[in-house]
């Protein structure tokens, strides 16, 4: 929801989009390097892996540089992401468990993160693909609240509607 407001920032002090970049990866890498510097101070050893922070710095990365983009078009790849991600969780296979298995140890994202991206140290890499679409919905509710010509009980039956209708998409995707 902060993107909108830093572009907004940014735009009114004469910065264009591409000066920005730099320090959208910065910000990015911060948080990479802060959520290994926090697991390698826990595990007393050098860790660089793919944690909480660094799953919200890398999310954050694609939500700000796809920021640009029409909010329209935005909102549709957000959505396009997550039906992805439910689409690969719902009908991929995965050996020895078959698909569309949601359990916490089995499921098609926990197998792809033991079997091909643990010895990388990369698990939770496929988490970045729903975590991005999230930070792309906030984008485009930080574009809905900036908004000056729509009245705040307008707004607010917006964000009821979109809000109410999650769980009835939820659970008609099952």
């Amino acid at each position: 929801v902060a993107i909108p407001y830093a572009a907004a920032s940014r735009q009114a002090h004469g910065e264009s989009y591409w000066r920005f970049i730099p320090k959208v990866f910065g910000r990015a890498a911060t948080l990479v390097l802060l959520g290994c510097l926090i697991d390698s101070s826990a595990a007393m050893k050098p860790i660089f892996d793919l944690d909480v922070l660094q799953l919200i710095g890398l999310a954050y990365l694609v939500g700000a540089l796809i920021y640009p983009v029409w909010l329209p078009v935005r909102a549709a790849l957000a959505l396009a992401l997550l039906a992805a991600h439910w689409y690969i969780l719902l009908h991929v296979v995965q050996p020895g468990v078959g698909a569309g298995v949601f359990t916490e140890d089995h499921n098609v994202v926990d197998y792809w993160n033991h079997a091909y991206l643990a010895k990388y140290h990369l698990s939770g890499l496929f988490s970045v693909v729903p975590a991005a679409a999230m930070v792309l919905i906030g984008t485009c509710v930080g574009d809905l609240l900036r908004r000056d010509m729509m009245r705040p009980w307008r707004k607010l039956a917006v964000l009821m509607g979109a809000g109410g209708s999650i769980p009835v998409v939820g659970d008609f995707s099952r």
